[in-house]
């Protein structure tokens, strides 16, 4: 196999806090809880806070009203609480709500990067899908809406044997929970499915089913009995892809005279909707749209009714070309010293398929039927779920088993080089090639596209890289999210997508639809970015004829390799999600298996891994490569150890800290969220000891900005960042 060729390209996304860095470590340098509580009254951070937690800002506002009876722990918590969220609004570059937020820039031969004054960034506003699904439902079980709208079956519906087959979902406390569903074939039913395949109003279907006037009653309500049950779904049922469903909802209700009242009432949510806002117009804005909303019944928590997004503006905003180059130097060293990464999900799925149906193609819904087909996740005992479970406690673990490492040459090479540099006190540890010339040259495919975040700051006038994260199948992944609030982002995608489609010309490139959760559907939407969509359980806003039913495909094994094929289009399809949802946890087996499905025939780069020597070792030094950091110096340390200083010895604190040679500023880690702390300072230690949980293990990690970023406004404050650098296979 001939190696590969990657190129990048020219766009890339910037993000960063909303705040610089210093704005949070010179209050932590001279902290008192006056000084917090005045910065807590302007508006653009106490807006930030209220919109993530709106319960915090009430406690605070009763703190400065009632202050002699409160009492000082609960007086310390507070403090404690809203110090985190001031760290996050500085130090994370992480989008959320008004946080931080993203912009767009292009390669070039230099690096200048300034950030804009702050009150010319924008929020882009829309409802959260958990508010926004429910107020569709609602308007949908409006008996003058209900009966003037058009209706199609459930995009999950399959036959097999005697019996349809479909997933049904209702809410139990909150969150949407699935049930599969079945009812035996029927005549009645069937007419009425087949002809509702490309869309057909209520009262078409009443009278497919009736002969006269005398019929038309029963008729109705078993129409409306296969509505109530899911069987059939209304038009008016929730979508993730396309630009601004309101107005998409808006021309479906214009058209009924008796619901011309509510109908107003959305047109002027979306003229709110419809336009960014400015950090210091938010308030006002959001508001107005509260006091719209509640002239609806749908119930609604104002913590949850709508979703902001920041995009932030940027007076220059170049990055020299010679990162991605050096980025791609590190990838490909990444990709030689990859660990075994198989998806062991489709590799069983495999196993099982030739098992059962050799050489055969079959029907999709009829092989992943938990009950009567091979399902999906071979190693577990059941595949759709059922709120009778949850009270249940299933114990997964294997006792009297123990973890076998199987360690390979690389370990013991990282080994070699982590014992010397702990031996020498090194802080740096240097990969070179010749380390491991015992590694195969990389011979994998990579993906079409794909994307790596980097951080960047400047030292001896050079730009210093950190490698973040990388091993995405699409480089639209990581971005689609935020199209619908920005164009430049929104062309990146664009051209991700063209280029996916290129380098696919035989196949079909298929975009996965699907609402898995209501909430989750705040990091689903995106525009439809793609020419086909396979909807499931969700509703597509694409032509009928560039849908792919989950009933019209059907799946082999060739050569070792899962197909996908559309019966009514004859050709291959490869389904795609363009976002960044972790499908793997809890999804239905339909969804999961389209989603695994992607990245079956390449290998991801991944991130760099100490491997078994996290289960040895207590300290890692930062790793480097060419001149790129592939891991930062990281200490992981037991819960024991830190109970010393539970009674705020600072003294001890910083006698053992230095010890452990732990640096001034660190980023506490919990899985995907960091806290950034100055253990220089007594109110670090507070924060630490407030952060962490008893008998847990606690990683702290270096921090590499400091007043040393690429990224500054113009009064030379620096700001965290990442950025997004996207690649596509050149081959």
């Amino acid at each position: 196999m001939q190696p590969n060729t990657i190129s990048c390209f020219n766009t890339y996304i910037l993000r960063t806090p909303l705040f610089p860095i210093n704005f949070y470590t010179q209050l932590l340098t001279t902290y008192s809880s006056d000084r917090l509580f005045k910065i807590l009254e302007e508006d653009v951070i106490k807006n930030a806070i209220g919109i993530a937690s709106p319960e915090l800002i009430a406690e605070f506002e009763k703190l400065k009203s009632y202050s002699e009876e409160i009492n000082s722990n609960k007086k310390i918590n507070l403090e404690l609480a809203l110090l985190k969220y001031i760290a996050r609004l500085s130090s994370r570059a992480t989008p959320f709500g008004t946080f931080a937020g993203c912009s767009a820039g292009v390669l070039a031969n230099e690096t200048s990067i300034e950030m804009d004054a702050m009150d010319k960034h924008e929020v882009f506003m829309q409802f959260d899908m958990h508010y926004w699904i429910n107020l569709l439902k609602d308007i949908a079980q409006n008996p003058n809406v209900q009966k003037e709208l058009i209706y199609y079956p459930n995009s999950s519906l399959y036959k097999i044997t005697d019996f349809y087959r479909y997933v049904e979902y209702q809410y139990v406390n909150k969150k949407r929970e699935h049930v599969l569903s079945s009812f035996r074939l029927n005549q009645v039913i069937d007419i009425l499915i087949e002809n509702a395949k490309s869309g057909i109003k209520f009262k078409v279907l009443v009278n497919l089913i009736t002969e006269d006037e005398s019929e038309m009653e029963a008729a109705s309500e078993f129409v409306l009995e296969l509505i109530n049950c899911q069987i059939l779904i209304s038009e008016l049922e929730a979508t993730i892809t396309g630009v601004f469903d309101i107005k998409r909802i808006i021309k479906i209700l214009k058209s009924i005279p008796s619901f011309k009242t509510e109908c107003n009432l959305l047109e002027e949510m979306a003229f709110h909707l419809n336009s960014k806002t400015h950090l210091q117009n938010l308030e006002n804005r959001s508001n107005t749209l509260n006091s719209l909303v509640s002239l609806f019944v749908t119930d609604f928590e104002e913590k949850y009714l709508l979703q902001y997004d920041l995009f932030t503006k940027t007076k220059n905003s170049l990055l020299n070309k010679k990162v991605s180059l050096k980025v791609e130097k590190a990838l490909r060293f990444l990709s030689r010293i990859k660990r075994n990464n198989e998806n062991v999900n489709l590799s069983n799925f495999k196993k099982a398929y030739l098992k059962r149906y050799e050489t055969r193609e079959m029907p999709l819904s009829v092989v992943l039927d938990s009950e009567l087909g091979i399902g999906y996740l071979q190693h577990t005992t059941m595949n759709d779920t059922h709120t009778i479970l949850d009270r249940f406690a299933f114990d997964k673990s294997k006792k009297g088993t123990t973890i076998t490492e199987n360690w390979t040459k690389l370990d013991y090479i990282l080994e070699k080089k982590l014992k010397e540099s702990i031996l020498n006190s090194q802080s740096i540890i240097v990969l070179e090639d010749k380390d491991f010339e015992f590694l195969n040259v990389e011979n994998k495919k990579y993906p079409n596209t794909f994307s790596v975040m980097v951080e960047i700051f400047n030292e001896e006038d050079k730009d210093v890289i950190s490698i973040e994260s990388s091993g995405t199948i699409s480089a639209a992944k990581l971005i689609g999210r935020f199209c619908n609030g920005n164009e430049a982002i929104h062309d990146l995608a664009n051209e991700i997508i063209q280029k996916e489609a290129a380098l696919n010309s035989d196949k079909i490139l298929a975009e996965i639809v699907h609402i898995p959760q209501s909430r989750t559907g705040n990091v689903l939407k995106r525009p439809a970015l793609r020419e086909y969509e396979i909807p499931y359980l969700s509703n597509s806003i694409l032509p009928k004829d560039n849908q792919i039913d989950i009933e019209d495909l059907s799946v082999s094994i060739k050569d070792n390799t899962v197909v996908l094929k559309s019966k009514k289009l004859n050709k291959e399809i490869i389904p795609c999600l363009s976002n960044a949802h972790n499908y793997s946890y809890n999804s239905l087996p339909i969804y999961h298996f389209l989603c695994d499905l992607q990245g079956q025939s390449v290998q991801s780069i991944p991130n760099f891994s100490w491997g078994f020597l996290e289960n040895h070792y207590d300290y890692f030094p930062r790793v480097v490569y060419a001149e790129v950091i592939l891991s930062k110096a990281k200490w992981i340390i037991d819960f024991d150890e830190l109970n010393l200083f539970l009674k705020l010895d600072f003294e001890k604190f910083t006698v053992w800290k230095n010890q452990k040679r732990i640096p001034q500023f660190v980023n506490l880690v919990n899985g995907d969220n960091t806290l950034l702390l100055d253990l220089n300072v007594e109110i670090g230690l507070k924060l630490l000891l407030n952060s962490i949980k008893p008998h847990s293990k606690i990683i702290l990690e270096e921090f590499l900005f400091k007043d040393n970023s690429v990224v500054k406004d113009a009064h030379s404050n620096s700001f965290a960042n990442q950025f997004i650098l996207s690649y596509y296979n050149s081959n």
